[in-house]
Order: C-alpha cells, then sequence, then structure tokens
C-alpha cells in the first residue's frame, strides 16, 4: 500500500519518498487505512493535548484519592474506583484479543478499534503529526510509557510535599500510586513488551 508501483522513486499520496520502503509520512501529515497520509489537522493536535493533560489530572487525582486516610474515603466513590477499574481491565483484555488476525464481525470489531486506545496505539492517536517515527522508535515510545508516568507521579509527590512543608517525604505515598498504576496497566504493558517475539 505504501509503494503503489509506478516509475523509480515514487510513493503513495502524502508519503515520504526519502524513506526506506516508503514508510513514513511527510512531516505534518498523518497516515490513513488506505496507505496515503494526509495532511494533519487542528483537532490532532488538540487530541494530542488532551490525552497529555487527561493523563496528568488522572495521576493527580489518583494520588490525592491514596493519600487520604482509609476512614475518610467515601464508600461510593470507592465502589467507583473499584468498577473503573475492572472495566479497564476487560477493555486491556480485548486490545490483547483485537491483535489476533480474526476478521470479527460488527459491533465487536468496531469495539476492538476503540480498544487500541487503552493499548497506548500512537497511530491511532495520530502522534505522528507531532514527530515523525520509525517502528522502533513507535515500540520504545510505548514501552516508555508506564516510566514517563512514574516521572509525572514523582513530580506530583515533590510538589505535593514541598506545598505541603511536610517534614517527610512520605515516600509510600509515591510507590503506593506508582503500585496502582503498574497494577492497572499490568496487562497491556506485557503485551506490549512481548509484541517483537511474536
Amino acid at each position: 500500500m505504501f509503494c503503489p508501483g509506478g516509475p523509480a522513486g515514487s510513493c503513495a499520496e502524502g508519503r515520504d519518498v526519502g524513506s526506506v520502503a516508503c514508510f513514513h509520512c511527510e512531516q505534518g501529515k498523518k497516515e490513513l487505512n488506505d496507505g496515503t497520509c494526509k495532511a494533519c489537522g487542528a483537532g490532532d493536535y488538540w487530541l494530542l493535548f488532551v490525552i497529555g493533560l487527561g493523563v496528568v489530572i488522572a495521576v493527580v487525582a489518583l494520588y490525592q484519592f491514596l493519600i487520604m486516610e482509609r476512614g475518610k474515603q467515601p464508600t461510593q466513590f470507592l465502589i467507583v474506583i473499584l468498577g473503573l477499574t475492572q472495566m479497564l481491565t476487560l477493555f486491556q483484555m480485548l486490545a490483547v484479543v483485537g491483535r489476533f488476525e480474526i476478521n470479527w464481525r460488527e459491533p465487536f470489531s468496531s469495539m476492538l478499534v476503540i480498544m487500541d486506545i487503552i493499548s497506548f496505539d500512537l497511530e491511532m492517536l495520530n502522534f505522528g503529526c507531532a514527530a515523525s517515527m520509525g517502528p522502533v522508535v513507535t515500540f520504545l515510545t510505548r514501552c516508555l510509557f508506564l516510566p514517563m508516568v512514574a516521572l509525572i507521579t514523582l513530580l506530583v509527590h515533590l510538589l505535593y510535599t514541598l506545598v505541603k512543608r511536610e517534614k517527610s517525604w512520605h515516600w509510600n505515598r509515591f510507590l503506593r500510586t506508582l503500585g496502582t498504576i503498574s497494577m492497572v496497566f499490568f496487562i497491556i504493558l506485557f503485551s506490549l513488551l512481548l509484541a517483537p517475539f511474536q
């Protein structure tokens, strides 16, 4: 699809002729399902910004919830958190199922496409609009998502400790938050790490 044929040095529309086998899109373009690339719109950049902001807000909310004393945590809130955790685990399992080369019928096939967001599919998020990346860099970026979230968690912990002017660093809060995040994304993380060996 990337090389539709024709004269030497020609690629599908919007693809970089200088890349190996027309793999990359031209700068500022995103890949389409038919193998061509089209210009990124303002919505593509906003999507990346909103997802980044959402990750930071989710880490702050989780940190704040986990440092509350156990007696002060509302029961209804705990039920909602448990339900969301179970739903996220189900989404991750469906994302793993979506990696099998099976032609699923509707509406299940559309649901599996949506699950690609949970599996850190950078192509679906149009990450190519922000930076042009090859397959190795894409794999490394996906694998480094959890360490990046760990760094955000560390910054949230340090800022919270400094703002509250606490005498101790309370590293158990940081480790509890990081452990919860690792447990939630356990399935998809190992699925990503083992992807090259499939």
